[in-house]
């Protein structure tokens, strides 16, 4: 996966979680096809099946931590 082994353990523990379900059944998929080497992480928003379920998944927690704009 990447270089740097305490990069990769903690890239694997964060799949073995979805894999469990618990962002839903898709990401649980994709966690799945992942860790079985299926697919490759880089293809993942590229791909049809799984582009859109990323992007749901992915847009919520970017809300969270986004700067909030002030109105005047």
């Amino acid at each position: 996966m990447t270089g740097d082994p305490r990069v990769s353990r903690v890239v694997k523990e964060s799949l073995d979680r979805l894999r469990s379900g618990l962002a839903g059944p898709e990401i649980a998929e994709m966690a799945r096809d992942l860790l079985a080497g299926r697919i490759e992480l880089r293809g993942l928003a590229d791909s049809p099946i799984y582009g859109d379920a990323l992007y749901e998944g992915i847009e919520p927690a970017f809300d969270a931590v986004r700067p909030k704009r002030e109105t005047t």
